[in-house]
């Protein structure tokens, strides 16, 4: 494709891995965009193999709970995709989107936590987002603060309110002592 063509789609996601036997992929948006974005999409895949669909059709998402698997990580099934072998060639290659099929995306992006002050219920300040960490289950807010560098998971269970500059959180009993 020349730089024209390119220039009017806009990146959304990686394939990583192939998924069951019946065409499903493992996708990791670029935006941590949450499932409803993908009903309806039609994204391209790139860089194009001739043996493969270019336009597949995202006929279902669901969220993906594997290894390293953060909020941002789907399972997709891509209308044509219909077994293991063809999801496999799939690996590594991108899903773009038209940016006139965009113009709602700001609307899901996910603004990032980077700077927020993090308020426990029981212990008050425990001090500010310096980094989002992809871990093993879910992402880590990585917090620096009175505590220390502390790792909080990003679950929803724990989030008790977010507003622009601060989130509020309860955590489970012992785990800022596991940071310290």
């Amino acid at each position: 494709m020349d730089d024209g063509v390119l220039s009017r789609y806009r990146r959304i996601a990686q394939i990583t891995r192939a998924k069951g036997l019946t065409g499903e992929v493992v996708v990791v948006s670029d935006y941590n965009l949450p499932l409803h974005f993908w009903q309806g999409r039609k994204p391209a895949i790139v860089p194009p193999d001739f043996k493969l669909p270019r336009f597949a059709p995202v006929t279902a998402a669901t969220p993906f709970k594997g290894d390293g698997a953060a909020g941002d990580t789907s399972i997709l099934k891509l209308s044509g995709i219909d077994d293991r072998t063809t999801a496999q060639q799939l690996v590594g290659r991108y899903l773009l989107l038209p940016k006139s099929d965009c113009t709602d995306l700001e609307s899901f992006v996910q603004e990032s936590a980077v700077g927020l002050e993090v308020i426990s219920v029981k212990h008050g300040s425990i001090g500010t987002i310096i980094e989002e960490r992809l871990g093993k289950a879910q992402e880590l807010w990585v917090v620096d603060g009175a505590y220390g560098e502390v790792l909080i998971p990003v679950v929803e269970d724990f989030i008790v309110a977010l507003d622009e500059k601060t989130v509020t959180v309860e955590l489970p009993e012992g785990l800022l002592e596991l940071n310290v």
